[in-house]
């Protein structure tokens, strides 16, 4: 089953990646995820809202598509406002990091959401910490009735991944 049958077929899905796969995984996470939504809304825990952005222009993906939520941005430098885009001070900051996503679910139309990558949550919060985040913001994403797919990255979560078992619909191992 693709990935678009599997977000179709399911409200929540994580998507559970090898690290030397990541980013091919990612670009087809992103142009799977395309063909199904209207609005989706882009967490970036990793990597910057400028880089996530030229990533999905390099990929041909209509880029005014995307909201997102960068958590990454403000830890170097106070960012620029732009209008795509709520930034968080900083991944640590979970409850922020809750309304930003919960703002872009409610108020930017998003119908779909991406969190990249959730693993990187525990380099900053305890693992019971961040299975509270987590079963918190599925909670908010099933009472909006939107869909959504959390990536983490095998090696750096294997028991984080089996805690999240229970929470969400379905899990895919991306291994290509």
């Amino acid at each position: 089953m693709s990935l678009s049958e599997e977000l179709t077929n399911h409200q929540i899905i994580l998507v559970v990646s090898n690290k030397n796969k990541y980013i091919q995984n990612l670009q087809q996470i992103l142009t799977e995820i395309d063909k199904i939504s209207n609005k989706i809304c882009y967490v970036t825990l990793n990597k910057p809202y400028n880089t996530i952005l030229m990533n999905i222009k390099s990929l041909n993906i209509d880029a005014n598509k995307f909201f997102f939520v960068d958590a990454i941005s403000a830890t170097v430098q106070t960012p620029e406002g732009v209008d795509n885009c709520s930034f968080v001070s900083s991944p640590t900051v979970l409850t922020d990091l809750s309304l930003a996503f919960s703002e872009a679910l409610s108020n930017k139309e998003c119908d779909n959401a991406v969190f990249d990558t959730i693993s990187t949550l525990v380099v900053y919060q305890d693992i019971n910490s961040v299975i509270k985040f987590v079963h918190n913001l599925i909670t908010k994403i099933r009472v909006l009735n939107k869909k959504s797919i959390f990536v983490a990255l095998k090696e750096d979560s294997e028991e984080l991944i089996k805690d999240l078992n229970m929470f969400v619909d379905n899990v895919v191992e991306m291994n290509s």
